[in-house]
């Protein structure tokens, strides 16, 4: 027998019954490290909070991070806090008087009586406006990444495919761990221009849009026939979206006032009447003469309110300029007289929607609609309601999706 022939019969004799339970040893050895992963992720569930962070200073907007809040406090495993911080130019804290009627033990961070955030060790800090000049130093993203992991939902619903309408500002991004985008187009348009640090462990995802997740009112709760007319903040000839605010404002006036059985309420972007004073294109006598003329009309108003879903609920349609409350007030499925008319640089889901709105190039039109729509003719209402079953998701809230999620992220950390 060739010595090759009996290394062969040894190490079958010796060596062969030893391999399945060598095999099954190394396979358990193995997995040690998974298993033992597990029962730390297990621990770790068991045993830790959460503690999760929400900045707000301007309370018109909080509403795109409500849902996310509200699916907190539901939560055992997570301590929500809202800081809501004064107003860095008017000093006023507008947020802090609007959110603590809503919600106990919101804090109220101002100039004399700083909330130390670091201290309360967050893990998350959710922001939803990307201006870092509207907030104070210690709780900018470049202050809070040290301790916590910055994330954002950017608080308009992505109609524009420029990246820079819709909130993102470069110096704040570039701080961010996570984006929470509402939809999957904006995801993919967007994700490859954000500046995410540590891009490839980080970055963005999509989990539907948070507003979506609020109650909207289809009935309207108004004797009145009622206008709710939102106009932009943007100059006339802007090519992000033009307000129709001085081309239109003397129009519904008169309209208004020579139709008594109509109520109007005016909701001008909340940045609106400060941007037209700072560009010289109204000045204080004219606002505060309009202001007057509207306070003075039976049947006109001003909306002051910081949750727009109030007049919203109270109106029959809608005149918008570009704004990402078009999709939320679409919800409702009332009818909405839209006068944009470039669609092209429109998101697909937002051409669509905006295809199925009234279009209006003057205050003619703007009447006419009217007109129609207050004799019961709103022919569109059935294409509004097929497209709104296609947008609106049926499965969990987003919310407690993007909730869900960090959860996941905190106990694999």
């Amino acid at each position: 027998m060739s010595l090759k022939q009996k290394l062969i019969d040894f190490a079958v004799t010796h060596f062969l019954p030893l391999y399945k339970p060598l095999s099954a040893f190394l396979k358990k050895f193995r997995a040690l490290p998974t298993a033992y992963y597990n029962y730390k992720i297990a621990k770790r569930a068991k045993n830790e909070k959460i503690v999760v962070a929400f900045i707000v200073s301007m309370p018109e907007v909080w509403n795109s991070l409500k849902s996310v809040y509200e699916s907190a406090l539901k939560n055992e495993k997570i301590i929500p806090i809202i800081v809501a911080q004064q107003n860095l130019k008017s000093g006023n804290n507008t947020a802090y008087d609007y959110l603590s009627t809503q919600y106990p033990d919101v804090i109220n961070a101002n100039d004399s009586d700083w909330f130390d955030l670091k201290a309360a060790k967050p893990d998350y800090v959710f922001y939803t406006r990307t201006y870092i000049g509207e907030y104070y130093n210690a709780y900018s993203p470049k202050e809070v990444k040290k301790y916590a992991q910055v994330c954002i939902v950017p608080y308009g619903y992505p109609i524009l495919k420029t990246l820079g309408n819709i909130g993102f500002v470069g110096s704040f991004m570039i701080h961010a761990s996570f984006v929470f985008f509402c939809t999957e187009e904006a995801l993919k348009n967007s994700s490859n221009k954000l500046p995410l640090r540590n891009y490839k462990h980080f970055g963005c995802r999509c989990f539907g849009c948070p507003r979506f997740d609020l109650p909207v009112s289809k009935s309207i709760n108004n004797d009145k026939f009622t206008i709710l007319w939102i106009p932009r903040y943007t100059k006339p000839d802007s090519d992000i979206g033009a307000s129709g605010f001085l081309k239109y404002k003397d129009s519904f006036i008169n309209y208004a006032l020579n139709n008594s059985d109509v109520e109007l309420i005016i909701r001008p972007h909340p940045l609106m009447f400060e941007r037209y004073l700072n560009w010289g294109l109204l000045s204080e006598d004219d606002i505060q003469q309009f202001k007057n003329t509207v306070d003075n009309a039976p049947n006109i108003q001003l909306d002051y309110e910081k949750d727009y879903l109030k007049s919203m609920g109270k109106s029959n349609l809608m005149v918008a300029d570009l704004s990402s409350l078009i999709v939320e007030y679409y919800l409702t499925e009332k009818p909405i007289i839209f006068c944009e008319s470039n669609t092209d640089n429109f998101f697909e889901e937002a051409k669509t929607i905006a295809n199925s709105l009234y279009p209006a190039k003057d205050f003619d039109d703007i009447k006419n609609i009217i007109k129609q729509i207050y004799n019961k003719n709103d022919y569109k209402k059935s294409e509004r309601q097929e497209i709104i079953n296609k947008i609106r998701s049926n499965d969990k809230p987003a919310g407690e999706k993007i909730l869900d999620f960090i959860i996941k992220d905190y106990l694999e950390k």
